[in-house]
């Protein structure tokens, strides 16, 4: 090879492949954890979750207080639907917390849509509930993954009726981020649901827990409420 050193050369190359086996092999090797190539090009996505604690409306104005998981800071786009009028309006979002108070005059429920934009390649999320008087005080008891399976559940007023939505996000052996869907039947104040993941599933991810709210007729008796659970 003319002007290059064939001694100098192989020590090159064979400290750049020293150098990338040992970045190779610190990849983790547990089955959620994102695809080799997450950690060889950096363009893996976290995942994030929008958490709604709680939102009523009261006196004519409605009140929302949201959380963002990880923290970040940024802003989340707000459309209200309230007696056949649509709202639309953004709001910041600051160490991961989001506030919302709007005015609501002489209305007792809505429609509330929130959708966080991250940075570029993480995507949308979004959380979509009825908003009324009343909070629902859903609530997770327990959430975890043995064996393959899913088991989650917990609390909520006793007069609430329907079903919990759940989704896990998780990574893939592709790199790719996956959500798997499920629900849970309310039972007397209680709901419980049962996922099999089989035995290639995910051992983590983020799990959400939604109740969309509750109306009778065009009333709204109970709120949405929507939780996060980090699993490990």
């Amino acid at each position: 090879m003319p002007g290059v050193d064939r001694a100098s050369f192989a020590t090159s190359l064979a400290e750049s492949a020293a150098a990338l086996f040992a970045h190779v092999s610190a990849a983790p090797a547990a089955r959620d954890e994102p695809a080799l190539a997450c950690y060889v090009t950096a363009s893996c996505a976290p995942l994030r979750a929008l958490k709604v604690q709680s939102a009523r409306i009261r006196a004519g104005r409605l009140t929302v207080r949201a959380g963002v998981s990880p923290k970040l800071d940024g802003e989340a786009s707000v459309v209200v639907r309230a007696d056949g009028m649509t709202t639309t309006f953004t709001v910041p979002v600051r160490a991961g917390v989001i506030r919302i108070v709007h005015s609501l005059p002489d209305m007792k429920s809505a429609e509330l849509r929130l959708a966080l934009v991250g940075p570029k390649g993480v995507g949308v999320t979004r959380a979509r509930l009825l908003v009324g008087a009343r909070t629902p005080h859903l609530s997770v008891r327990r959430a975890a993954i043995r064996n393959g399976i899913l088991e989650a559940g917990g609390g909520i007023d006793p007069s609430a009726r329907g079903r919990v939505l759940l989704g896990l996000r998780a990574g893939t052996a592709s790199g790719r981020v996956e959500t798997l869907r499920s629900r849970a039947e309310l039972r007397r104040g209680k709901w419980r649901a049962v996922l099999d993941l089989g035995s290639a599933g995910p051992r983590g991810g983020q799990l959400t827990i939604r109740y969309a709210g509750q109306r009778r007729g065009a009333e709204v008796t109970l709120s949405g409420s929507q939780r996060v659970v980090s699993l490990r």
